[in-house]
């Protein structure tokens, strides 16, 4: 059974990746401002695929931006007492061209360095449903993503 203390962590947790949601919302409506006619390949080194930044069509989690937040809402478990740990990371993924949520990471750390909420977020990335793949030309293509997270436990 919960105690009311962890209840209200798991509360101020699910209200953060609520608003890290929202900071993802925000940042691929930038996204989609900057886009130009023509899409920019890289080469991902780790993925050793060309990936794009900037689609002209973005990929889409099923349902959309608020079914998004209420998937990491209803399936990060994260106990205050494992790893009491606050701040910031961001997240970068691959959304492939088949729509798989591939090659997660979070951006300048090593795997090895990562906390339990960070190693609890990455499941959880790996765990989502096949998103519709975003498009360049009428082509299905990589997209590397970025999402930046503010973790911030309060009792």
């Amino acid at each position: 059974m919960k105690t009311e203390r962890e209840s209200r962590s798991q509360e101020h947790i699910k209200l953060l990746m609520i608003i890290s949601g929202l900071l993802f919302s925000i940042i691929a409506s930038a996204q989609k401002s900057a886009r130009s006619n023509q899409c920019e390949n890289t080469y991902d080194s780790l993925m050793k695929a060309k990936v794009t930044t900037l689609p002209e069509v973005p990929p889409v989690f099923p349902g959309g931006e608020q079914a998004l937040n209420i998937y990491l809402m209803r399936n990060i478990h994260y106990k205050m007492e494992d790893d009491y740990w606050q701040g910031s990371f961001q997240l970068a993924y691959i959304i492939n061209a088949h729509g798989v949520v591939c090659y997660t990471r979070i951006l300048n750390k090593r795997p090895e360095e990562y906390t339990i909420m960070e190693k609890e977020v990455l499941r959880v990335l790996n765990a989502m449903p096949a998103w519709t793949p975003g498009k360049c030309n009428g082509k299905k293509v990589n997209v590397k993503m970025f999402m930046p997270l503010r973790i911030c436990p309060q009792e």
